[in-house]
């Protein structure tokens, strides 16, 4: 009888590589193309801190719209960050640089979330030898939040950081919410579920 050939480890394997290839790539072209920078999520928050540094409201539609366009951003609409206020402070270190000094600091930063996030959850599930935490390194939506510069990935981390602390440090596990409370929203389903659980 012959033994069959699991291909789904290979193949696995070079999906890793191709996504951690694209990414690395992509963080590589981003202090020399400007109009990587100026196309991206980050843009939004780069411009946030334009105003709060030279403060200005950073909830101006038209006011951002002109920072984004001298940026070279080429959207026909307005964009301005719908987090709430308490996240502003995350924008802020972005107003004192251009967006092109600002925007691979800003995606490491997001890309280094990303790998302690996924580490802190991994050594949460007893730091099993299969693996799959390499499924969370290259996750798309996570590597494309990393792309995009999206602030989604601060979310990730304040939830992999509480559920590593609720049970020894609460007082520190609850100042991390502070993280989940940027995009509230987002967190709509587990609180549905949450509520399922307790009746």
């Amino acid at each position: 009888m012959k033994q069959r050939y699991d291909i789904s480890v290979p193949l696995t394997a070079i999906a890793y590589a191709l996504a951690i290839l694209y990414t690395v790539l992509f963080l590589c072209l981003l202090p020399f193309d400007r109009q990587t920078v100026a196309r991206r999520d980050f843009i939004v928050y780069w411009a946030t801190g334009q105003q709060l540094v030279h403060h200005g409201n950073p909830y101006d539609p038209a006011a951002l719209n002109l920072i984004e366009r001298d940026a070279g951003f080429p959207g026909s609409a307005s964009y301005y960050m719908r987090n709430a206020p308490w996240a502003l402070p995350l924008a802020l270190p972005l107003g004192y640089v251009s967006p092109m000094a600002a925007a691979l600091p800003w995606s490491l930063l997001m890309l280094g979330l990303l790998v302690a996030s996924v580490r802190i959850l991994w050594k949460l599930l007893g730091s099993p030898g299969n693996h799959l935490e390499w499924l969370g390194y290259c996750f798309p939506p996570a590597l494309f939040c990393v792309v995009l510069g999206q602030t989604s990935i601060f979310l990730l981390f304040g939830l992999a950081l509480f559920l590593r602390l609720h049970k020894t440090r609460p007082f520190a596990a609850g100042a991390t919410l502070w993280l989940c409370s940027i995009k509230p929203h987002l967190f709509l389903p587990f609180v549905l579920v949450l509520l399922r659980s307790e009746e």
